[in-house]
């Protein structure tokens, strides 16, 4: 679904997955993303029933911010090019990530970052 481009979001999170995918919005900008509430409610039931869900980019920091973790725009340094992306062990058996290489390089853009997961719900990599 294109919840930027006005396409509602259904109430309930029905699919056996959620993938929420980037944006150029904080998972808390309501007024600049309207969608951010019912994304937000979305997330929480997908953490609430263990549904997969990757989120890249924004939506990492969506559901780091659902989880109870930390996203602060405009913090650090910016990252831009390649990096690489290092597979976790416990990830190798994953119907998703589990056929990717030990170390694939992916490439980001951004300057907001994911600054604290203690006392979250994904931080003991749940």
């Amino acid at each position: 679904m294109r919840a930027c481009a006005g396409e509602p979001l259904p109430g309930l999170l029905e699919h056996r997955a959620l993938v929420v995918l980037g944006g150029g919005c904080l998972p808390y900008e309501d007024e600049r993303a309207p969608w951010l509430p019912a994304l937000r409610r979305l997330t929480g039931q997908a953490l609430q029933e263990a549904t997969p869900t990757p989120g890249v980019c924004p939506g990492g920091q969506l559901l780091a911010h659902v989880a109870g973790g930390t996203v602060k725009g405009r913090h650090g340094e910016p990252e831009y090019g390649s990096t690489p992306v290092r597979l976790r062990a416990d990830a190798r058996g994953d119907a998703l990530f589990g056929g990717l290489p030990a170390v694939t390089p992916a490439i980001e853009r951004h300057v907001d970052a994911i600054t604290d997961l203690t006392g979250s719900r994904v931080a003991g990599g749940q």
